[in-house]
């Protein structure tokens, strides 16, 4: 093996130890580790310019679902189409982690650091999953979703207390306010107008509830839309729902255990290139970022390796 490269992210609420991360993984990897605490986007770029300059094996990325988002879309342009990409290893460190729970990533990030390093010098013995990541405009992510997904966040957002239990307080209020045609629930529920293309041909309806799709089954709190993920290569699933928000509600347990919605409340398929267009800007959240535009292609992005335990 070539080295471990260690990418840590210094803003993420549950990386303020990785300065401390940073020596003790230089102390046990030694001149097989590449350590990189990054601050800026810049930051990232030099990272991933370092690990490819060594040719490390793997890259431990600490940090919650945005910053496995930014460091991969730095990973994936540095590499370049032509070079294979390291294996990925997710520590956590977020405050939801919900691509790392999807992809199977279970304990603390001190006890996934420890357990890498420790099988690295061991000689491997990794279990790894491979997905296909989406390429959303020109980056590269695992979840995608415009109106009420997008509205969500940016309700949960604006608490400032991220975290689980935030989160679902912010769900159970919008459900609430949403059955009694509150203000707090209009505002989850706005819905999003457009025209959507999937490969090629146009989906009815111009007026959803949401829009997303997904590599990974899970949205968050356990939810599992996007139950199909991983199940044909070269397709991810994309999921319209046209129903009304209390229509929608009714479904929630469905989506949460995985199953499918009842029939005539949203067009769920799967599909190799999604597109959006929109005659107004619109919201929408990659991997629990949040960007805006008029128009956003969604197609398939490079297949990784994952490191899950």
């Amino acid at each position: 093996m070539a080295g471990i490269g260690f990418l840590a992210n210094p803003h993420a609420r549950a990386n303020q130890r990785d300065p401390e991360r940073l020596q003790e993984f230089a102390r046990v990897a030694g001149r097989n580790g590449i350590a990189q605490l990054t601050s800026t986007l810049d930051d990232l770029y030099r990272a991933a310019a370092a690990f490819r300059r060594s040719a490390v094996d793997i890259v431990a990325i600490n940090g919650g679902d945005g910053t496995l988002h930014v460091a991969l879309s730095a990973l994936e342009k540095t590499y370049g189409s032509e070079a294979r990409l390291p294996m990925v290893a997710p520590l956590r460190g977020g405050t939801m982690d919900t691509v790392a729970r999807s992809l199977g990533v279970r304990g603390s990030t001190d006890a996934l650091l420890a357990r890498l390093v420790g099988k690295y010098r061991a000689g491997g013995g990794f279990r790894v999953i491979e997905r296909e990541l989406l390429r959303i405009g020109d980056g590269v992510g695992f979840l995608f979703g415009t109106g009420a997904i997008a509205n969500y966040l940016r309700l949960y957002y604006a608490t400032r207390r991220p975290g689980p239990v935030t989160a679902g307080l912010v769900l159970a209020r919008g459900i609430g306010s949403a059955l009694l045609g509150g203000r707090f629930g209009r505002s989850l529920a706005e819905r999003w107008r457009g025209q959507v293309t999937a490969d090629g041909s146009c989906w009815g309806p111009r007026d959803y509830l949401a829009v997303g799709a997904a590599c990974i089954d899970q949205i968050g709190l356990g939810f599992k839309p996007f139950y199909r993920a991983g199940s044909a290569r070269g397709r991810f699933p994309a999921l319209g729902i046209h129903s009304s928000a209390a229509s929608f509600i009714a479904e929630l347990p469905r989506v949460w255990s995985g199953r499918p919605m009842a029939a005539g409340k949203a067009i769920d398929t799967l599909t190799s290139a999604l597109q959006l267009r929109s005659e107004q800007p619109f919201e929408y959240m990659v991997d629990g970022d949040l960007y805006r535009g008029r128009e956003v292609a969604v197609g398939l992005g490079p297949r990784l390796r994952f490191i899950v335990a």
